[in-house]
């Protein structure tokens, strides 16, 4: 096979792929907000209290704790929070966030992600970029 005419193919074949892994990657983002408030909503309505998602922290709290001190530092926050809100959600400046911090955190961004102030959050919600702030803290 000539070398242009297999470039040719191989660029058509890529631009038609494209299109479908960015499909992909947004059916399974909407997947993931979905398999995310079935393992929370306790209470099995679709949508998320402030109560389910606290549950939700305090359980990535326990996971992020590598060393199990009960407090989460920059280099176990480092995938959830940037040096600069880490340094803006620890009130007693230690340079690390105990577990009713951390709740702190997912408590203003729930909050923030709740634009009708029902005092709940669904799939929607959740998938705008105040939910999606939210969701990394908690996934």
């Amino acid at each position: 096979m000539h070398p242009r005419l297999f470039l040719s193919i191989a660029a058509f074949v890529l631009a038609a792929l494209v299109p479908v892994a960015g499909h992909a990657q947004t059916k399974a983002s909407a997947g993931s907000v979905e398999a995310f408030i079935q393992k929370w909503d306790t209470d099995n309505d679709g949508t998320l209290t402030l109560d389910e998602v606290k549950k939700a922290a305090d359980a990535r709290f326990d996971a992020l704790d590598q060393d199990h001190d009960g407090t989460l530092d920059q280099k176990e926050v480092r995938r959830v929070l940037s040096a600069k809100d880490l340094t803006k959600a620890d009130p007693d400046k230690d340079k690390t966030l105990d577990k009713s911090e951390y709740q702190a955190i997912a408590a203003q961004r729930f909050q923030a992600a709740d634009p009708d102030k029902d005092g709940t959050l669904d799939k929607k919600e959740l998938s705008r970029p105040a939910g999606k702030a939210l969701l990394r803290l908690l996934q």
